[in-house]
């Protein structure tokens, strides 16, 4: 089946398509991938969303708008029509404790445009089922290592930041490990009017608050054991303390706390499980030298052989997959990666 995937993710920056070649279980080909921006006014609506829940509505159908928009983009670049369309759509509030997972974006509305059958509604059926909506990618994960000697890990440092952790006679894991680009993003953005922080140049120039950083690391979070989820804002309750004047110092503790976040989610006490032999990046993060050279140096084995994983469009391409498990009544979301009391089948059909 030919299908795409669309991903919004918590940096609110713009929509990732993705189109691939798949029967819900082996990939067969990656066909194209395309990338639309939000105008820098609607990504300050989706932030102001995800705090004040207000006006969504409106929101919701301009953010479905702008979805078939990329949907016309991609299939116009290939000459395809897929068989269906994965979509995400964009995540408002993530409180699984209390049952809510709430994604905004109309699926009718999306068919309607696009005359294409629509899988979305990803995550509350595993909420329903007792988890925690999150993350869905770790099956299409499974499917990209199948040719990788195990343990590996695949961390996606997104607004949050989560990981894979595929180990031996398929053992599947899978959970957020704490603050991505989010916190890094949301100061960039309030220190010099940027949208985030390009190669890590800020960070790499500033020197971080390491006493802080601990303070950061002995929240509760870090304490849990997987499976376990966050909210992009979670991590907002932490203000950075006044003795940090040099804003290039800023960025740079806040880089530190997505380094130790990812060392702790992958260490072995963590995991419960050997230590992984190769660690994948992928997501904005794994752009940011700063990121990627801080985990080096705590002699993390971050794999340069990620020819298998296209690190700006895989969660697009995930649910391009994750729809087709859909339609074949494959499960996506299993006890290991979610914490649901039982394989579950993610997401919800809806045709022109």
């Amino acid at each position: 089946m030919i299908a795409i995937g669309l991903m919004s993710g918590t940096s609110c920056d713009g929509i990732d398509a993705a189109m691939i070649a798949t029967d819900g279980i082996a990939v067969q080909r990656f066909i194209a991938e395309t990338h639309q921006s939000y105008s820098p006014e609607f990504q300050k609506k989706l932030l102001k969303l995800m705090q004040d829940h207000k006006d969504w509505l409106s929101i919701e159908r301009a953010l479905t708008e702008h979805h078939a928009d990329i949907v016309k983009k991609l299939t116009k670049m290939t000459a395809i029509k897929p068989d269906v369309i994965g979509f995400h759509g964009q995540t408002i509030y993530h409180a699984p404790e209390q049952g809510i997972c709430w994604q905004i974006g109309n699926p009718h509305m999306l068919a309607n445009l696009t005359g294409i059958d629509v899988v979305s509604d990803f995550r509350r059926r595993d909420v329903a089922g007792g988890g925690h909506g999150a993350p869905l990618v770790p099956i299409f994960h499974q499917a990209l290592m199948k040719d990788k000697e195990p343990p590996v890990a695949i961390v996606n440092i997104g607004g949050v930041a989560n990981m894979t952790y595929i180990g031996t006679n398929d053992v599947l894991i899978g959970c957020d490990i704490g603050p991505g680009n989010a916190l890094i993003n949301d100061a960039m953005m309030k220190y010099y009017s940027k949208p985030y922080d390009a190669d890590g140049v800020i960070a790499e120039s500033g020197t971080a608050d390491l006493e802080f950083v601990a303070d950061v690391m002995d929240d509760p979070f870090f304490a849990k054991l997987h499976p376990k989820s966050l909210d992009r804002n979670y991590f907002n309750k932490y203000a950075l303390p006044t003795r940090i004047v040099r804003n290039e110092d800023k960025i740079a503790t806040l880089t530190a706390i997505t380094i130790a976040a990812i060392e702790r989610g992958l260490s072995e006490e963590a995991l419960g499980r050997q230590n992984p032999r190769a660690i994948y990046l992928c997501g904005g993060g794994a752009k940011n030298k700063a990121i990627v050279s801080g985990l080096k140096e705590l002699q993390l084995h971050i794999a340069d052989d990620g020819i298998q994983l296209n690190q700006d469009y895989v969660e697009a391409q995930a649910f391009a997959y994750l729809a087709v498990r859909c339609l074949k009544n494959l499960p996506s979301t299993f006890p290991s990666t979610t914490g649901v009391n039982q394989a579950t089948v993610a997401g919800v059909l809806v045709h022109p």
